[in-house]
């Protein structure tokens, strides 16, 4: 049997343990994507009806990467119109950008970035509906 001050430190080294615990696990969960390419997925085949503002579905899935890569960037960013397009000018005009996505100069910026939105705000309707 346990006396009273020994439940008592017991009871601290338990706290502290769980405590220790999630300062572990909180910054590792922020590195969770918050628009995981399965989502991506998903989300294309519940909005395939809607033809993503004029982008075909090859031109969606040949930019899969950089659709989701920029979901996740933006998620928590509230951009307006103009940030949009200063945005994109920024990103095509980044050589390296345009390899590492596969950016051609043909696709529409302001079509694909409402895909982007679209998304996003998706994706915080079902992350919400997690919590």
């Amino acid at each position: 049997m346990l006396s009273n001050s020994q439940k008592y430190a017991l009871g601290m080294s338990i706290n502290l343990l769980i405590s220790s615990i999630q300062l572990l696990i909180n910054p590792l969960l922020g590195l969770q994507s918050n628009v995981p390419p399965e989502y991506f997925r998903k989300f294309v085949l519940l909005e395939e009806a809607n033809n993503f503002g004029g982008l075909s579905i090859d031109e969606i899935y040949s930019h899969q990467d950089l659709i989701i890569y920029l979901a996740n960037l933006l998620y928590d960013i509230n951009l307006y119109e103009q940030d949009v397009k200063v945005f994109w000018k920024n990103l095509i005009s980044n050589k390296e950008n345009q390899e590492n996505f596969n950016i051609s100069k043909s696709i529409d910026g302001n079509k694909l970035m409402a895909v982007v939105t679209s998304l996003i705000t998706s994706a915080k309707i079902e992350n919400s509906q997690k919590d």
